[in-house]
């Protein structure tokens, strides 16, 4: 996984140069060597104002491993809470220990940070999971905005896009793993969402009300 913070774009790509094993025993589910790269790009968040160039930084990229420990999948509300504000589920704050090119890193000793591998996979001397040499395995991601109120029948507006790029092969994977084409589409994405023209909408489905709990609720649902 990796993270583009001037797009607001966290992005999930091949660990190998080529998916599902070594030719002749490829599945035929798998993409082969001609694998994509997807990312999901947060088009609009609170506090964002376009009109005057000024858009809000993500509160945190996280990333973790599909197993039990400080940095693998949350389980209870308190250790999402933490994923979702750079956090590791026993507390720890998120940091940077990146020192060398493949020395794998996991975001547990060094200066503090806010996104995990936010560095390009290109730039060996940049924080990401292809320059650490990390163990290719099943990682999830979550990224989250920063805190901001919600008022009582208040309205906020936050739209992303899922993007990816094509499975022709030209993104590859580690260690030939290339952002310029998911950045390309990304860029497209936010073109097109600040391009769209207002809608008039007729015949109005009310919504069905929902209840919450606590009510009034302050940091927790």
């Amino acid at each position: 996984i990796g993270f583009d913070s001037a797009r607001r774009l966290g992005i999930a790509y091949n660990g190998e140069v080529e998916d599902g094993g070594s030719s002749g025993s490829i599945p035929p589910e798998a993409y082969g060597t001609n694998m994509p790269i997807m990312g999901i790009t947060f088009l609009q968040v609170p506090g964002d104002q376009p009109a005057n160039g000024g858009y809000v930084p993500m509160g945190s990229f996280m990333g973790y491993h599909d197993f039990v420990a400080p940095t693998g999948r949350p389980i209870t509300a308190s250790e999402y809470n933490n994923y979702m504000r750079s956090t590791w589920k026993d507390g720890q704050h998120l940091k940077n220990d990146y020192t060398v090119r493949n020395s794998p890193t996991e975001g547990r000793s060094g200066p503090d940070a806010d996104y995990i591998y936010d560095g390009d996979p290109a730039v060996q001397t940049e924080w990401s999971e292809c320059a650490s040499g990390n163990t290719v395995a099943d990682r999830k991601f979550i990224l989250s905005t920063r805190d901001f109120d919600l008022e009582n029948n208040g309205v906020v507006h936050i739209a992303f896009a899922m993007v990816t790029t094509n499975a022709d092969g030209s993104s590859g994977g580690c260690p030939f793993v290339n952002f310029d084409g998911i950045r390309n589409v990304s860029d497209t994405a936010w073109k097109v969402f600040n391009s769209l023209s207002p809608l008039s909408v007729s015949n109005i489905v009310a919504a069905k009300p929902f209840n919450i709990y606590p009510n009034p609720a302050t940091h927790m649902l």
